[in-house]
């Protein structure tokens, strides 16, 4: 089980973006503090909705809350022009149009949520150096199992590499748990 550290909402266009902070109004404060940054900003009656380029050239229509000390995020990210996310052997960028196909829909009470697959997300938390989330990822991957042709083409080549190392080194330390007397016999 990968615990949820927040809400992270794809939108498919920008229009919901703007919807969604319509629909957050009573929980959006009138103001908040300057940010040193954007990873500090959130949303608020002067600007619900956050617009503009990343480092990397993809532009972003972004809403951020704290609701009861849980981060709710919602963000439609769009590629620069002509960009292509998943070139062969590239992998696939959960936030990406590729990733759209594989959307999966999870009971959460009385509600089917459509979530981006744990082989996707793992391609994004191996970009960004995430290693507990990419621990905690894996060993549900090889706990509960996952979609090999989607582990083949949601990771790009470096990081299937990785994935195979690392369930490797799982179905190594899990024999090992299962023997500890060493007799594999």
């Amino acid at each position: 089980r990968v615990s949820p550290r927040d809400i992270d909402i794809l939108a498919i266009n920008p229009a919901a973006v703007f919807r969604f902070a319509e629909l957050m109004a009573e929980y959006t404060p009138e103001r908040c503090k300057d940010p040193k940054d954007h990873s500090e900003w959130y949303s608020s009656e002067q600007e619900r909705v956050s617009e503009g380029p990343d480092d990397a050239g993809r532009v972003w229509t972004f809403a951020r809350w704290i609701l009861d000390g849980l981060k709710v995020e919602v963000a439609h990210i769009a590629a620069p022009e002509g960009f292509k996310d998943s070139a062969v052997g590239a992998g696939i960028w959960e936030a990406g149009p590729e990733s759209w196909p594989h959307i999966r829909r999870v009971r959460f009470r009385d509600h089917r949520v459509p979530v981006v697959p744990l082989e996707i997300q793992l391609e994004t938390c191996l970009r960004r150096g995430l290693e507990v989330r990419v621990s905690e990822i894996v060993g549900v991957l090889l706990r509960d199992g996952y979609n090999h042709a989607l582990i083949e083409s949601g990771l790009s080549k470096d990081h299937l590499a990785v994935f195979r190392r690392l369930e490797a080194e799982y179905r190594n330390a899990s024999i090992a748990e299962s023997h500890p007397d060493g007799d594999l016999s």
